[in-house]
Formats: C-alpha cells, sequence, structure tokens
C-alpha cells in the first residue's frame, strides 16, 4: 500500500518538478541597448547613496564628500541624459532604434516593424 502510494504521489508531482527545471533554464531576458544605461545608473545612486551614509556617519570629511559628490552627479547626468536620448529616439553611439506610430491606432512602434503590436495592421 505504501509503495502504491509513493509511485502515485512521483507521478502526480513530475509535470509539477519538470515544469520548474525547465523554467530555471529558460532564457526569455533580451538584453536591449537601454539596458546597461539602467545597470550604469542604479550603480550611481547606489554609490550616491552609500556616499550619504559615510558622511552621515563620519567616515568622510566634508571636502571628500563634496568631491565625490560633484563625480557623482556628473556621472548620473550624462547617464540621465543618454537615457532620454534614447526614449525620445534621438541618434547616439549607443545602437538607438527610431520611434514611428501606428497610422491607424496611434500605437508607439519602431520603424523596423513589420505590423503593429497593438492592432496588427502591417506597416508598409
Amino acid at each position: 500500500m505504501a509503495a502504491m502510494l509513493t509511485g502515485v504521489a512521483i507521478y502526480v508531482s513530475q509535470p509539477l518538478l519538470r515544469a520548474r527545471s525547465e523554467s530555471l533554464f529558460v532564457d526569455d531576458f533580451e538584453e536591449t541597448p537601454l539596458q546597461p544605461l539602467l545597470v550604469r545608473k542604479d550603480s550611481i545612486y547606489s554609490a550616491i547613496s552609500e556616499l550619504e551614509f559615510d558622511y552621515t556617519t563620519g567616515k568622510l570629511s566634508i571636502d571628500d564628500y563634496n568631491d565625490l559628490r560633484e563625480k557623482y552627479a556628473m556621472q548620473a547626468a550624462e547617464v540621465l541624459k543618454e537615457i532620454d536620448e534614447f526614449e525620445a529616439g534621438g541618434n547616439s553611439d549607443h545602437g538607438r532604434k527610431r520611434k514611428t506610430a501606428c497610422p491607424d491606432c496611434g500605437f508607439n512602434i519602431l520603424k523596423e516593424d513589420r505590423f503593429c503590436q497593438s492592432c496588427g495592421t502591417e506597416i508598409t
């Protein structure tokens, strides 16, 4: 009886275990040209946060704090400008793509798209 219950439990749990292990290896993530900029922005923000903490706890002098704060602020401004250019579809050195709108529904699409993702209209 116990062997039969164990066999049934293994049989029933196989799809659950198999689906979980397969999903661990599926790489649905596609890196976009924007992602490195977002990662850089996050790392700069983290550095600024750590800088604030170190200054508050007395680990940094006011001169070091001001120098580092200015350096990180300039880096953050540069990255934010690049992100804004990317989102606006501007030309820059990060392989950005131009955006346009679907003639039927107005959905934002890339010029390279052949069909609208919203309404399915073929883009010529």
